[in-house]
């Protein structure tokens, strides 16, 4: 996969970052799997010297430091069944100061629920005021058609993955296009390139609420997200 996301209007994110966060100029924002930078190039208010980038993509890193020199960028050596397979599946988190804001975009659509929970504990507990990561849900009809109808034109093939829309599974992980896991953890398989896990919202907050996060889905746009006030 390309390491670096493109930027184009079609791919600015920054209307969902300004319809969560409040008060940007102010504030220190920490983007978990940021990439290059593309959400500090397209929010202008940010304060780029107070931005940091965690990515398990070095490369990418390397990119945004150039662009903007100012901002921090840190690299996660954590194994990722789409993005980076040479990572450590027990990679700790970075150590980092905390930030206002925690922000991740598209990263939890490519790991497992149990990464999705480990990874909200790290960013409440890096977290100022409040926390904003992005899911799949299993009842978001058009997302799930755009991610079918572009697996079927880059890769070639899929399985129908349209029949999972409003399913009764709790969780729901594509890998490789055509392996489906239902409603348990993914472990032993080291190979994964095109590795998709959508949620039952539901289910999401019930599952978090049970381990003591209180969180809300914010869902007025095409991308659920999962917001945290601390």
């Amino acid at each position: 996969m390309n390491a670096l996301h493109p930027r184009s209007n079609k791919t600015n994110r920054s209307p969902y970052f300004y319809r969560i966060f409040n008060d940007i100029a102010n504030n220190s924002v920490l983007d978990f799997g940021g990439n290059q930078g593309n959400l500090l190039h397209f929010v202008e208010e940010i304060d780029e010297s107070k931005y940091t980038c965690i990515d398990v993509n070095l490369s990418s890193l390397e990119s945004g430091a150039k662009e903007f020199p100012k901002a921090k960028w840190i690299h996660y050596n954590k194994y990722n069944w789409a993005y980076h397979h040479e990572g450590n599946f027990n990679e700790p988190f970075p150590v980092v100061p905390k930030h206002d804001y925690v922000y991740a975009y598209s990263v939890f659509s490519h790991t497992s629920l149990d990464d999705f929970y480990q990874s909200l504990k790290y960013f409440i507990s890096r977290a100022n005021k409040k926390v904003a990561v992005s899911f799949l849900s299993t009842d978001d009809y058009p997302v799930i058609n755009w991610f079918y109808e572009k697996r079927i034109k880059d890769y070639g093939t899929c399985i129908d993955i349209r029949d999972y829309v409003t399913s009764d599974y709790n969780s729901v992980y594509f890998m490789d296009n055509n392996i489906q896991v239902f409603n348990q953890e993914v472990y032993g398989k080291h190979d994964v390139r095109f590795f998709l896990a959508l949620y039952n919202k539901k289910y999401l907050i019930e599952y978090l609420a049970d381990r003591g996060i209180a969180a809300m889905i914010d869902h007025e746009g095409d991308v659920p997200f999962l917001v945290i006030t601390i």
